[in-house]
């Protein structure tokens, strides 16, 4: 009996948050590091060291995935900004920060594959590209 490996790429999903303010930002993937300020509303978040938004709020912290490490859940309230967000990764760390206006939307056992978005004075909008229903 012959015995044949098949490889098949899963499907992503992109989910958009927040309106159409700001400047689009690059979407990063293999992300490692994420960095929050936040306030009243997400004032700016930090992706592999680069920083998207202003410089108000509070600094929140960064958090480093490590190299089996994927986000699995994220939690974001929006409306025509990002108003709140909270990142939590598979080893069980999280990251979260901002107000409670917005419509409030949880992704969860997923794995994040890339962000994106628009920022100015803060974060516009959050752009989170996934895989659902992700079993790791």
């Amino acid at each position: 009996m012959e015995l044949k490996t098949v490889e098949t790429e899963q499907s992503t999903k992109t989910a958009a948050f927040g309106g159409n303010g700001g400047s689009a930002f690059e979407t990063c993937t293999d992300i490692n590091m994420i960095g929050l300020r936040t306030g009243s509303r997400v004032d700016q978040i930090t992706i592999n060291g680069a920083s998207h938004g202003g410089g108000g709020g509070s600094d929140i912290g960064t958090i480093t995935l490590g190299s089996d490490d994927y986000i699995c859940d994220v939690e974001i309230r929006s409306g025509s900004e990002v108003d709140y967000v909270r990142f939590l990764t598979s080893d069980g760390v999280s990251i979260g920060g901002g107000g409670s206006g917005g419509s409030l939307t949880r992704l969860e056992n997923i794995r994040v594959t890339a962000i994106g978005g628009r920022s100015g004075s803060r974060v516009d909008k959050l752009e989170i590209t996934y895989i659902p229903n992700y079993k790791g």
